[in-house]
């Protein structure tokens, strides 16, 4: 009682402490860290270059599907003296005071600015450049799918009311997606069920197994008590060698359905691979790698399906043979039942037929012994 008790014990520990790693492990991938990133452009204007920055404290990984808030601190500047970035152009004539204006572009993501709908967020005036503009872009980004995402922040400058001059600097940033978390673990979700299902058939074979052992000991118990008390009775030694090979027997047909069961499903498996990669090519004809894999992966299983089934048929075969020795044990189980059927006071005649079951008995096994029988 106390060791099942102690296994409950350890088996609760084990359980918690998993649950209690999975539980972090999902918050820690669904939140992951952030990193403070920064990039630097140059672009002409008017003559003149405009240093452009950007940094963020942007997270480490972007989770597919999911809207991520960032907030990006731009700021544009003119370079300062003895940078190797001047260009200056004097004499040039007094131009109307634009607007600075940054929207941002994706690949394989959508980005919405806020708290504003329009499609740019003004950062500041030209008259402000000598002194710096530095402003704050708040904006989400939500992948689109797994795949990898681009980010590109366009800046450009225009009259107000007017349309966009051509760019003036573009910043690029390339994240780092991931998929949601229970995508990413939905492969050891599954090994784990598989595995659980392996463990659940197992135990139900032992204890198939073990329950057909104590019924063989009970039963050859009873088969020894019974020629103990009767040594001259013939039969009970005849039940003993029946009793122990009729659960040999058993354990070979629990073997031969375990099996065929196995190749069953081996093959099973293997025709959806086959299945999978079939779809996968008709529905992406330019990417054949996926279709390639299942169909590679689909024939390795199905020739190992059909392995397990040549395992079976030899499995068939020994359990053929065990029958068909079973039933000569049966047989001369029946002649000698009938054998202490006949009375001690005919000891003339039962020692003819004793003599005939011997003969009978060492003619089994030989060659030619079917035909001497038939020839009788």
């Amino acid at each position: 009682m106390n060791k099942r008790i102690l296994l409950l014990t350890v088996a609760a520990a084990v359980v918690g402490g998993t649950t209690l790693l999975f539980i972090l492990w999902s918050n820690s991938w669904n939140n992951p860290s952030k990193k403070e990133l920064g990039w630097v452009a140059f672009g002409p204007y008017h003559g003149n270059l405009v240093q452009v920055s950007m940094s963020c404290n942007c997270p480490s990984a972007l989770i597919e599907s999911r809207k991520q808030p960032i907030v990006l601190a731009i700021s544009l500047s003119r370079p300062q003296q003895g940078s190797g970035h001047q260009i200056a152009q004097p004499g040039l004539p007094s131009l109307p005071s634009k607007s600075f204006y940054a929207w941002v572009d994706s690949i394989n993501a959508t980005t919405e600015l806020a708290p504003s709908e329009l499609p740019s967020a003004e950062m500041g005036s030209d008259e402000q450049l000598a002194s710096g503009i530095n402003a704050n872009l708040y904006l989400s980004i939500t992948p689109s799918g797994a795949g990898p995402v681009s980010m590109i922040l366009h800046l450009a400058s225009a009259l107000r009311g007017q349309p966009l001059d051509p760019d003036i600097a573009k910043l690029e940033w390339d994240p780092v997606v991931h998929p949601t978390f229970l995508k990413a673990t939905t492969p050891f979700i599954y090994s784990g069920l598989a595995f659980a299902c392996a463990l659940g058939v197992l135990f139900a074979i032992d204890r198939r197994y073990r329950q057909l052992r104590l019924r063989t000991e009970q039963r050859l118990a009873e088969a020894k008590k019974r020629a103990e008390n009767n040594p001259e009775e013939t039969q009970a030694a005849w039940d003993i060698a029946r009793i122990k090979l009729e659960a040999y027997f058993d354990r070979n047909l629990i073997q031969v359905n375990l099996v065929f069961w196995v190749a069953v499903f081996v093959i099973t498996v293997g025709f959806g691979f086959v299945l999978a990669g079939v779809l996968f090519s008709l529905n992406n004809p330019k990417e054949l790698s996926t279709p390639r894999l299942a169909a590679v992966s689909g024939i390795i299983t199905q020739f190992i399906g059909a392995t397990v089934m040549v395992i079976y048929r030899s499995t068939m075969l020994q359990a053929n043979e065990f029958m068909s020795i079973l039933e000569r044990i049966n047989t001369v189980g029946m002649a000698v039942r009938e054998l202490d059927r006949i009375p001690e006071s005919q000891s003339d005649l039962k020692s003819k037929v004793r003599a005939h079951v011997v003969e009978l008995l060492l003619s089994v096994g030989r060659p030619g012994s079917t035909q001497q029988r038939k020839g009788r």
